[in-house]
């Protein structure tokens, strides 16, 4: 037998599906011929090589049947039930050699049906129990009749974060050698292979392979032969022949053949992985970015290029969509995406280009899609039928979908997203403000914050950064983390900056704090919860409140004055009549403080996370295969179920549900800083440094005594606006007289919140 012709021949089975993931595919197979027992044979699928921890994207069945075997039962290894499927039918085409006329090749989506561990991820290494029809053998060795199924795989795309970034392309269909021709297949999709050493290997799934072949077979892949592949290895009659292919660098394509002259043997489908160049590590080969992308699934045609993507540069490319009510509208606002794509572009090592597509013209008119409100929107099934109607299938490898939602199911949440991968949602309708254009959308610095953290989880980041807790670390600046998501990080200029960490800042210990070590240098100002000294007591600022909890006790969130140490943990302070008044007392030894407002000490170490060295772009196409809305990618919501029970029958994907209003809305928000006193004739004039956040509503203005300040503190005005001044001038003063001075600031949830105190000034009037 000679190869068939390959680059020039028509394609013998049909573009399904490409994924580009850090991961790869894994293959187990069976032959059932002849093993019915009743009407069914049953077998076990042996499947392995996943690692550990590894999220399960797509899980298919592959099985073929002489006659009717649409219909099987599948159990997993672990699975508490058996499941019933149903095969889709890929193709019928002339049998192989045998008396009946037609066999008929079957998918099935199994994704839903795997086991999960403690953690949420599907189980899929194992032995797993498939019943499929098939009537038994005759005392020649030959069907009894029909049905007789030749065998089944399971096909598994899975993805791990860390591994070598590739593409994985499966075909599949109904192809039968020879009575339909030579096999062959041009295989496409995967765009450019590695440039260096590329690393590929290939799979055929195929039915009645014979060892010995009645007939010599060989299968060429890119000019390589390989002989007898197909000997029926996992049983009468099945074969999933999986090899490491050689490709050239840079390649483009895939070719593969094989024909038959006296056997017949049928395809069902061939997979085909290998890494792919992408110089800058973005997710998108440089081929991509430089010459745009023709779908093979369509032949649709996306001109990235002339979108901004350079190869040299990360590019993160975006869809927006949002909903929209009689009464409000979730579109972003326009500030809000413009402090992003800032955020993005001061990134440290050079540029993070985001293209963000909100439908507003020229290469972008995929996004800005307004769709009648829905509440509440459960992730991810309702944001899957949304997107399937919204988001372009072209897009699908190398596009990010955001949807601007109203409420989740249950909770009062900002957002959440997968983790990691493309998909993610904002959700303020549980969000109240006073000034219309913000109420249950939120602010342009909320909405900013939380579609950075919401794109953070896509890039592998957690709210402690490596993992979810703890949360409101003070040595994670990062708005990752609750304490800096919707309040952005300050410098020490008390500039608002929105950023992932730029350091892995000194792990803390809460029983055992350095004072006088504080965090080092750090890049911005930090914030913790700490007990209460007297002077928020008289301001009343306290709370009862935590990150994500209720507290047994009152606290304060407190800010640092500056970027470096000391910091005073436990907010101990001393009153002076001389600069700076209000004294910090910097412990000696170290102390216990329940920085991130857990609700207790904790002796556990913090590590700090340096987000912008770990960021991980490569996972926007690890999104599940949800067929039939079956669970979010394998995580679940707080990595538990309650009870034993999903919430409304869904997972959250690996990500907590985000920060909620009930405590956002409960924090002090920063304080002002940079205050100075200027003093002429019968008034003395205060100036301070703003906070700039449009949640700040009001600044509060207090005077005191320095001789004699924790009896004699008292408010004496307010400033208030849209933005509030952030000057006030003092009338009420006695030439010869001292006085000392603070100010504060209050948002404008209902009930407002106010912040600790700024820097103390004081001057003698004239």
């Amino acid at each position: 037998m000679k190869p068939g012709p390959g680059v020039n021949a028509p394609d013998s089975l049909t573009f399904k599906n490409n994924w580009f993931l850090t991961g790869d595919y894994s293959v187990g197979g069976i032959g059932l011929r002849g093993l019915g027992v009743n009407g069914m044979a049953t077998g076990n699928i042996t499947l392995s090589g996943v690692p550990a921890n590894a999220d399960i994207i797509a899980a298919y069945l592959y099985w073929e049947t002489l006659g009717n075997g649409q219909n099987g039962v599948f159990t997993p290894q672990g699975a508490p039930q058996s499941n019933n499927i149903v095969g889709t039918a890929l193709g019928t085409v002339p049998s192989p050699c045998w008396p009946q006329p037609t066999i008929t090749v079957y998918r099935a989506d199994v994704l839903q049906y795997f086991p999960r561990d403690d953690n949420g991820r599907q189980l899929v290494n194992g032995s797993h129990v498939i019943s499929l029809p098939d009537s038994g053998l005759d005392a020649t060795g030959r069907p009894t009749g029909t049905p007789s199924t030749e065998g089944v795989t399971l096909v598994i795309v899975w993805r791990l974060p860390g591994m070598p970034y590739k593409a994985i392309v499966l075909y599949d269909g109904a192809f039968t050698v020879p009575a339909n021709g030579n096999f062959n297949l041009t295989g496409l999709g995967f765009f450019q292979a590695s440039s260096v050493n590329p690393q590929a290997r290939m799979t055929h799934i195929v039915g009645d392979g014979q060892g010995p072949s009645p007939a010599p077979n060989v299968l060429n892949i890119n000019g390589v032969l390989y002989n007898s592949p197909f000997t029926s290895a996992l049983g009468h009659y099945w074969d999933n022949f999986t090899v490491s292919a050689t490709v050239a660098g840079n390649a483009s394509q895939v070719t593969t053949s094989s024909s038959m002259v006296t056997d017949c043997i049928t395809w069902g489908a061939v997979v085909f992985s290998t890494t792919v160049q992408d110089t800058d590590g973005d997710g998108i080969p440089d081929i991509v970015e430089t010459s745009g992308m023709t779908d093979p699934a369509d032949g649709s045609f996306i001109n990235f290029p002339a979108m901004g993507a350079n190869p040299n540069v990360k590019d993160l490319f975006v869809q927006l969509d949002w909903m929209v009510a009689a009464d409000h509208n979730h579109q972003p606002k326009s500030g809000a995406l413009n402090k992003v794509i800032s955020g993005f572009a001061a990134a440290p090592g050079g540029a993070v280009n985001v293209h963000f597509d909100t439908g507003q013209g020229g290469q972008f008119t995929g996004g800005g899609h307004q769709i009648p409100e829905v509440t509440p929107t459960a992730w991810k099934k309702d944001l899957n039928a949304f997107k399937a109607v919204n988001f372009a299938n072209n897009r699908r490898n190398f596009w990010r979908y955001g949807l601007l939602a109203h409420s989740q199911v249950g909770t009062t949440s900002s957002g959440i997203s997968d983790l990691p991968g493309g998909d993610f949602m904002i959700t303020f309708g549980g969000w109240t403000h006073p000034d219309p254009a913000d109420n249950m959308v939120g602010t342009e610095d909320e909405q900013t914050g939380t579609i950075m953290h919401e794109m953070g989880h896509g890039f592998n980041l957690k709210h402690g950064g490596s993992d979810h807790t703890p949360n409101c670390k003070p040595d994670y600046e990062s708005v990752m983390n609750y304490s800096f998501q919707v309040t952005g990080l300050m410098d020490a200029a008390g500039n608002i900056h929105w950023d992932y960490s730029r350091q892995a800042m000194p792990s803390i210990n809460e029983s055992l704090l350095s004072e006088s070590a504080g965090l080092g240098t750090m890049t911005y100002r930090t914030r913790w919860f700490a007990p209460p000294n007297p002077i928020d007591l008289i301001l009343g600022d306290t709370r009862t409140t935590g990150c994500t909890q209720s507290l047994a006790y009152t606290v304060v969130r407190k800010d640092s004055t500056g970027t470096g140490a000391p910091l005073n943990w436990n907010n101990n302070i001393t009153f002076s009549a001389q600069p700076p008044y209000f004294v910090s007392l910097i412990d000696a030894g170290t102390v216990a403080v329940d920085l991130n407002g857990s609700g207790a000490v904790d002796a556990s170490s913090y590590p700090g996370y340096n987000d912008w060295a770990s960021a991980d772009f490569q996972q926007t196409n690890g999104r599940v295969n949800q067929a039939n809305g079956e669970l979010a990618n394998g995580e679940l919501a707080n990595g538990e179920l309650g009870n034993g029970e999903l919430a409304n029958g869904e997972l959250a994907n690996g990500s907590d549900p985000e920060i909620q209003y009930e405590f956002a809305s409960q924090q002090n928000p920063p304080a002002p800083a940079g205050l100075t006193a200027r003093v002429s004739p019968g008034q003395i004039r205060l100036a301070w440094t703003p906070v700039q956040l449009k949640i700040i509503a009001q600044y509060n203005i207090y005077r005191f005594d320095p001789n004699n300040a924790q009896t004699t503190i008292t408010k004496i005005g307010q400033t208030t606006g849209a933005p509030p001044p952030a000057a006030f001038t003092d009338t009420q003063v006695v030439p010869g007289t001292r006085y000392g001075y603070f100010v504060t600031s209050t948002d404008s949830f209902v009930p407002p919140n106010q912040s600790s105190y700024s820097n103390a000034v004081a001057v003698t009037a004239q």
